[in-house]
């Protein structure tokens, strides 16, 4: 498959939603990742959720090379913009984590990766590896952020992280085309706030694949 073919549709893909803007789930049984709520044809989205101890914050970012854990090279992106917008998305959740956290507030941090039905789910073992992979790589940059922007009593604030992979069961679009499919290939990442005494340091990962712990 053609990764230059994904952008033919151009005015199908708004490349960035405003991040400043994130809608509120309503609906506070509605699980986080359902495919109705993240059904916005861009690749980035994001929205705020209600817990017990206050807001969390979600970002959908969509993407993905086809059968890989990074944006598309520059071969099949001229100027790499699908890559920037992933930095985009990094740096608004490590900004959120830092205002979180420097109320002196503590917050759990979850990235889940997604695979595309129709163009990597020949199995659902390559559906697992994939997701799993996104999952994990997306997970690695952030945090990598994280140790090089914020002080290490923030880092501490951060009490639990994870990451894990979701196969493709869980799609946002149902029509097999390429921008569609473009969006489906993605990670959904939460911050949200928790009990400071959990017993998972910020230091340490929970570190989980789709059926593993």
């Amino acid at each position: 498959m053609a990764f230059a073919s994904e952008f033919e549709l151009e005015d199908e893909l708004e490349r960035e939603c405003r991040l400043e803007e994130c809608k509120v789930i309503d609906d506070p049984s509605v699980k986080w990742d359902t495919p109705s709520l993240w059904a916005l044809p861009c690749l980035l989205q994001c929205k705020t959720a209600s817990v017990a101890l206050g807001p969390a914050f979600l970002v959908r970012v969509s993407g993905f090379d086809w059968n890989r854990a990074t944006p598309p090279p520059e071969a099949h992106d001229p100027g790499r913009p699908v890559a920037q917008i992933h930095r985009n998305a990094i740096t608004r959740i490590v900004n959120e984590i830092a205002r979180r956290t420097s109320a002196g507030n503590c917050v759990a941090l979850r990235v889940q990766g997604y695979a595309d039905p129709f163009s990597e789910a020949k199995t659902a073992k390559e559906a697992n590896d994939i997701s799993a992979a996104r999952a994990k790589a997306f997970s690695e940059q952030l945090w990598e952020r994280i140790v090089a922007q914020l002080s290490k009593d923030s880092r501490d604030q951060i009490k639990q992280k994870m990451w894990e992979g979701k196969g493709a069961a869980l799609r946002i679009w149902f029509t097999d085309t390429p921008a569609h499919r473009h969006l489906n290939r993605r990670v959904l990442v939460g911050v949200w706030p928790v009990n400071c005494g959990m017993t998972l340091p910020g230091a340490s990962a929970k570190v989980r694949r789709r059926g593993r712990s």
